[in-house]
């Protein structure tokens, strides 16, 4: 009996992680994710300038993107990159997300895999059935009647609709958190907020919506920016540790 127990508690010391592969291993996530969240919202932001204006029917949706497929398809894949950037992006910044930021943190999330997912995946596949619904080979009133089931079908759309919100929600949670947490800049966090309220504040008034794409986009690309690039040169703290 006793020689099992040595032998089992040999065998647990062997395969245990050191601290120095338990921190290579911290490091090499933190560098991941830093430079994820650098690169989504340049993608995010790109995706944006990139998609066809459209307007609220099927007609006009169909002429914005029968007059630039090419752009519209590739913002669609841009888009869908930025999501992918975007998931370990967050987990990264938020994990060190600790104190009074923690619970805004877990909201956020929850909020922000809701949007990315509904919002952002899931419309790039309708994004590719408009592309292919504006083929020159497609009948158009074929195609209208696709697009308008799409657009107003509520089962359809109102998931994807209510992501896009959700989503924007989540962005402006990222940023509260960030600052009442104080793990970084705090005027990191606050340029992520601005991003949002410029875009929906532009959004009301009577300029070309590319001025408040570019606004927002650079206000959020600024702010994930450098939170990307403090979260690479981090060293953890004793109260990340513990809230692994």
């Amino acid at each position: 009996m006793s020689h099992s127990t040595t032998d089992a508690t040999t065998a647990s010391t062997a395969t245990a992680p050191s601290p120095t592969d338990v921190a290579r291993a911290d490091s090499f996530r933190r560098r991941v994710a830093g430079c994820c969240l650098v690169l989504a919202p340049v993608a995010f932001s790109a995706a944006e300038l990139l998609a066809p204006e459209a307007g609220n029917d099927a007609a006009s949706v169909y002429a914005g993107w029968a007059g630039h497929r090419a752009p519209g398809l590739v913002a669609a894949f841009v888009g869908l990159a930025a999501t992918i950037l975007f998931l370990p992006g967050f987990f990264g910044l938020l994990g060190p997300v600790v104190g009074r930021g923690r619970r805004v943190g877990h909201i956020a999330m929850g909020t922000l895999l809701y949007g990315l997912v509904m919002a952002h995946a899931a419309l790039t596949g309708v994004n590719l059935v408009f592309y292919a619904a504006t083929s020159p080979s497609v009948d158009r009133a074929s195609a209208l009647r696709v697009m308008d089931s799409l657009m107003t079908d509520a089962g359809a759309a109102a998931p994807l609709l209510l992501g896009h919100y959700v989503f924007t929600l989540g962005v402006l949670l990222v940023g509260v958190a960030v600052v009442r947490s104080g793990q970084f800049s705090r005027w990191a966090g606050w340029t992520v907020v601005a991003a949002v309220v410029s875009d929906v504040v532009v959004g009301f008034l009577p300029v070309d919506g590319v001025v408040g794409d570019l606004v927002s986009g650079a206000l959020l690309v600024a702010g994930f920016a450098t939170l990307g690039v403090q979260l690479m040169g981090r060293r953890p703290a004793v109260g990340d540790r513990l809230a692994q």
